[in-house]
């Protein structure tokens, strides 16, 4: 075989590798689809939220420092940033503030749409690191409950018309009968709660 053959039939093998890769490579790709879907809304908005936060109120001995406040950020559902520092039994703290539906669609609450922190299961931190005892006895005394303005419970199902605001109140209280309160400073953290608001398609307020 002449040295031109070999070159030839090389450059061939060459060629014939390369073309193998390629063809493996196509059959291993991802194939990406991006789509779009347009609904073309006639004036109609959803815009649910929290507005006039209140400045807190405080019984007996309780305490709120300066940047320990709840914080309402307008541009979205959320409350904040609250720390409490209750004393003694009776003490509580307590905000007003609005939820308005400044949208064009009726809502409502959804099906166990209010979740509201369970203080039993939430974190107690402190330094130090209170005992199991302190911790058990201020979970058992605290209260932290978020209500209509008016003390009426929140409920499944309840209506917040478009252009519609009602008021809520959260409060946390140490019970007001208890005989005792923890050998070392108890911080209960995790009291995270929401308000879950749905489409109602009946119409109401």
């Amino acid at each position: 075989m002449g040295e031109k053959t070999k070159n030839i039939l090389m450059a061939l093998l060459i060629v014939g590798i390369v073309s193998m890769t390629i063809a493996y490579a196509a059959l291993t790709q991802r194939l990406n689809i991006n789509s779009n879907a347009k609904v073309l809304s006639k004036n109609t908005t959803w815009n649910i939220h929290f507005t006039n936060l209140s400045a807190p109120t405080k019984t007996g001995y309780a305490q709120v420092k300066t940047g320990e406040e709840l914080v309402l950020d307008s541009s979205s559902t959320t409350l904040s940033g609250l720390t409490a520092t209750l004393s003694a039994p009776g003490d509580s703290v307590s905000y007003t503030f609005d939820v308005i539906n400044e949208g064009t669609i009726n809502a409502k609450i959804n099906t166990s749409g209010v979740h509201l922190a369970n203080v039993s299961s939430a974190t107690c931190t402190g330094s130090p690191v209170p005992s199991e005892a302190d911790c058990t006895l201020v979970k058992n005394n605290l209260t932290y409950t978020l209500t209509y303005a008016n003390g009426t419970a929140l409920a499944d199902g309840d209506k917040l018309a478009a252009g519609a605001t009602k008021s809520l109140k959260l409060t946390i209280t140490y019970n007001a009968s208890a005989t005792n309160v923890p050998t070392n400073d108890v911080t209960i953290t995790g009291l995270d709660s929401y308000i879950d608001y749905i489409q109602d398609e009946a119409s109401g307020s």
